[in-house]
């Protein structure tokens, strides 16, 4: 049993400092989703290929979010040639402290102290685990993560206290492995001055929503998490649990036979939630939407749409489709649904909602494929651009577009030589549409969201 009371050498907490120190704290990368470290009695065959698969397990868990994937008929399949996914493995040792052995809530732990553990740890091939798991309809959440900042409170023989990170690391390190091998990744409060003079363990155990919120904010964090732990003298646990969101708050109990058993099961509830808010959808459906993103006024910053855009497991392809002024659309084919992207957009702290009318329309691509779509200002905003005009489609049943990601130099030279005085500054490009036989379920005629570019 975790030994939480027992008090160690100040470690500080510099996961949590360095965000501070960087300023706001948005969506963490996550970099472990396809790898998994399983414990092993010895290095033989047998025991390895068991670890293969049980590794495989998990990583179906931390990539779609649903903590019940290996239990999906064509995973179950799949795990029994585990091995196929498999890009590397090692085998690595841990030294266990004896006392802490001989503490642990197991009745002859003192007659059978372990002083070493064995792990296999295993990285899967991620493209190999994503064919699968898309081609069973089943999603593929991609590694930028909501961050939890977790307040905990412990009660122990009658007294209350809160969880200080720096003279309690056994539990810190605990709740974050449990949660990392759901690929959320916690943070915790410094706990110095400022934190305990913002939040009372009295409001933390009343999970009073607000002067909590109120003590997050320096944080940043994306959903904060309440625990408070009721430890027995026999080791049995009590817990209560407070998910803060952004649109509700969930709560829930959890009552184990040990510290350990208690906050497993809290967290992969919680990890369970927050997979339903942030996950994107299961199925291989793709939908086109527009994305209008203001205040671009210089290639540079379409790059760094470009690289959010590249890195987003939700979208398969983009294509510049339109600029002017400070405007840049994008045509966008998503996979898993707009509200996971849009989750996406959030998380990133890159774009900024704007809460105006949307005033440009759009053609949407026709058969022909010598047909040029574009998206015009209503006003003329536009000078010495040549904009081929789209013929009449009336009539013509609507077809469906091929998405390419596009080359921004070549954008770029195309913009300079229609106006060369520009001075890079950003003028109409228009794209060629594409035909293909891929079914879009949202018709391309308006733009549907409409961001600003934070600087």
């Amino acid at each position: 049993m975790l030994n939480i009371f027992h008090c160690y050498k100040p470690v500080i907490a510099l996961f949590s400092m360095m965000l501070l120190i960087g300023g706001q704290v948005h969506a963490v990368q996550v970099d472990n989703l396809y790898t998994a470290e399983v414990e092993v009695a010895n290095q033989e065959s047998e025991e390895r290929n068991r670890a293969v698969k049980e590794g495989l397990k998990l990583v179906f868990v931390k990539v779609t979010g649903n903590n019940q994937a290996a239990q999906n008929t064509a995973l179950s399949q799949a795990l029994r040639r585990a091995s196929g996914y498999v890009q590397q493995y090692r085998y690595h040792v841990i030294d266990i402290d004896p006392v802490a052995a001989a503490n642990d809530n197991q009745p002859d732990a003192a007659a059978q102290i372990i002083t070493e553990k064995r792990f296999l740890k295993i990285r899967y091939d991620k493209l190999a685990v994503d064919k699968l798991l898309r081609s069973n309809g089943l999603p593929v959440w991609g590694n930028s993560r909501p961050q939890v900042l977790t307040w905990v409170g412990i009660e122990k023989q009658g007294s209350r206290k809160m969880l200080l990170p720096e003279f309690q690391p056994d539990l810190v390190d605990a709740l974050s492995k449990i949660a990392e091998r759901r690929g959320i990744p916690l943070l915790f409060p410094l706990m110095d001055l400022k934190d305990q003079g913002a939040v009372s363990p009295a409001e933390i155990w009343g999970a009073f929503a607000e002067p909590v919120r109120t003590a997050s904010q320096r944080y940043q964090a994306d959903e904060i998490l309440l625990i408070r732990l009721k430890i027995s003298n026999e080791g049995f646990t009590e817990s209560s649990w407070s998910l803060l969101g952004k649109d509700e708050d969930r709560h829930w109990q959890v009552d184990g036979a040990g510290l350990t058993d208690t906050v497993n099961k809290g967290l992969n509830q919680m990890a369970d939630l927050v997979a339903q808010q942030y996950a994107p959808a299961g199925g291989n459906q793709l939908q086109v939407v527009n994305l209008q993103v203001n205040g671009v006024s210089a290639f540079e910053d379409l790059y760094r749409i470009e690289n959010f855009l590249t890195n987003q497991e939700t979208v398969q392809r983009f294509q510049v489709r339109a600029s002017w002024q400070d405007k840049v659309v994008f045509a966008l084919s998503l996979r898993g649904g707009i509200a996971a992207f849009v989750q996406a957009i959030d998380l990133s702290g890159l774009l900024l909602p704007e809460d105006m009318p949307v005033t440009y329309p759009v053609t949407y691509p026709v058969t022909n494929p010598d047909a040029v779509s574009a998206i015009m200002p209503t006003d003329d905003v536009v000078e010495n651009v040549a904009m081929p005009v789209a013929p009449d489609v009336s009539g013509t049943p609507e077809s469906p577009l091929k998405i390419d990601n596009t080359d921004l130099a070549q954008n770029q030279s195309l913009a300079q030589s229609q106006n060369p005085d520009s001075d890079n500054q950003l003028t109409a490009v228009v794209s060629q549409p594409v035909v293909d036989d891929v079914d879009r379920s949202v018709p391309f005629k308006d733009v549907q969201l409409v961001y600003l570019l934070k600087k």
